[in-house]
């Protein structure tokens, strides 16, 4: 990890407003600066640096409208189409759950792309993780929330040159793992005795909690815009 002259006077300025302290911890400091770069890139639950934000942009949920599937797709449930925002999106490729983790393949038509989850389980979370040109772009999320939808400012191209792979775990209501990732968390794997989001980047970590706390069957799918 690179810091910008920026960050280190940001750094600076914040330790003395603080007042005179013990000797500097480089691993505390790293933290810090990790966390600066978080705050003004913006980025929200379960992103892991500043990279991610120049390489994806969420499109806010606004108002969703569900088309439902035919019965003819298997009675997973997961609708055909869905408008998220501004967005008309379509179903490309879908996946009946299975445990630790789902992984749904498919060719890119668009840089935009939506991933939901289908859950029989009500208040089943969701974990879901795709890197494409060594940038990952992730999130958590409640089963029936809207679907989260990026975009990519960057690496559009490589994301569209050939198959990706959006991988899926889904743990029940009462998994512990902490959500709000704020100033005592850091990009910490753990915090105050739960897991974080940016702890389930580890598919280890994510690996055990859906074992441990199964969230039951599920369908996951992809989306993109109807005319990309």
């Amino acid at each position: 990890m690179t810091y910008s002259e920026h960050d280190l006077h940001t750094l600076l300025a914040e330790r003395s407003e603080q007042g005179p302290g013990g000797p500097l911890d480089p691993a505390a400091f790293a933290r810090r600066g990790r966390r600066i770069r978080a705050r003004r890139a913006g980025i929200g639950l379960g992103a892991a640096g500043a990279a991610l934000a120049a390489a994806f942009w969420l499109i806010p949920a606004g108002t969703t409208t569900v088309v439902p599937a035919p019965a003819a797709n298997g009675g997973t449930g997961l609708p055909q189409s869905v408008r998220v925002a501004e967005h008309d999106l379509v179903l490309v490729a879908e996946q009946p759950g299975r445990s630790p983790s789902t992984a749904v393949t498919y060719r890119p038509k668009s840089a935009t792309v939506g991933m939901w989850v289908k859950c029989a389980v009500p208040g089943s979370m969701y974990y879901y993780s795709a890197t494409s040109n060594k940038v990952t772009s992730s999130g958590f999320r409640k089963c029936g929330d809207p679907p989260s939808v990026e975009g990519r400012i960057t690496g559009a191209e490589a994301w569209m040159s050939k198959p990706q792979k959006i991988e899926y775990w889904v743990f029940a209501a009462d998994v512990p793992i902490y959500t709000d990732v704020d100033n005592k968390c850091d990009f910490e794997i753990k915090c105050e005795g739960k897991y974080t989001t940016f702890g389930l980047e580890d598919r280890e970590v994510a690996d055990k909690l859906a074992a441990q706390y199964p969230g039951g069957s599920y369908t996951a799918g992809v989306y993109e815009p109807r005319n990309p």
